[in-house]
C-alpha cells in the first residue's frame, strides 16, 4: 500500500510541477522505473514462502500498470492534452 501511495503522491506532484519544470514527469518516470527494478530483484531472491512470492509478484504487476499510466500521462502532457488550470 505504501508503494502505491508513494506513486500517487509523486505522480501528482510531477503533474503539478509540469508548468514550471519541463522534466518533472520524466524525472518521476525514472524514479518509478528504479522502484520497479528493485522490486524485480526481490522476485529473484528466496522469499521464504509462496505467499511472500505472490505478494511481491502482485506488487510488481500493479507497479507495471502504474508505470504504463504514468507514461501515458507524460505523453499527454508533452502534447498539451493535459493542463493543470
Amino acid at each position: 500500500l505504501a508503494i502505491q501511495i508513494m506513486w500517487t503522491y509523486e505522480t501528482q506532484t510531477a503533474l503539478e510541477q509540469c508548468k514550471t519544470n519541463a522534466n518533472a514527469m520524466y524525472s518521476n518516470a525514472l524514479k518509478q522505473k528504479n522502484v520497479l527494478e528493485e522490486m524485480q530483484k526481490w522476485c529473484l531472491q528466496n522469499l521464504g514462502t509462496k505467499v511472500n512470492r505472490r505478494k511481491i509478484e502482485t506488487l510488481v504487476t500493479v507497479h507495471v500498470h502504474q508505470r504504463d499510466i504514468a507514461d501515458e500521462l507524460y505523453r499527454l502532457v508533452k502534447i498539451n492534452k493535459i493542463q493543470d488550470e
